[in-house]
């Protein structure tokens, strides 16, 4: 259980405080900027607010199955886990730290 907390809702609870709190900057940004640039602060705001989203999704996506894994192994019959499931789950888990940087340059184009 101690896994699914500090490799799973640990993380995520920080990326949704981050990211909610970058968001909110750069609203609290256009509204003191006045109307000169409003339409640039808009899409900087939208493409801030889609990059937070899709990096939160994709950590999910990366993640649940490795957490479902490991709430499986602890609370169920570990020995019923089908092998491929073990292997995978985790790798692609761990795979995360190829696509972020991927968003991030993707994003920021």
């Amino acid at each position: 259980m101690a896994v699914i907390a500090v490799n799973f809702i640990l993380p995520l609870s920080i990326m949704l405080y981050c990211y909610y709190n970058v968001s909110v900057t750069m609203k609290r940004y256009k509204a003191s900027n006045g109307l000169d640039s409003i339409n640039m602060d808009w899409t900087d705001q939208m493409d801030v607010t889609k990059m937070s989203i899709v990096m939160i999704v994709m950590f999910l996506v990366a993640w649940s199955p490795y957490s479902i894994v490991c709430l499986w192994a602890s609370f169920g019959d570990p020995k019923r886990i089908p092998a491929a499931m073990a292997i995978i789950a985790p790798l692609f888990a761990k795979s995360s730290t190829f696509y972020n940087p991927c968003i991030y340059v993707i994003a920021n184009k």
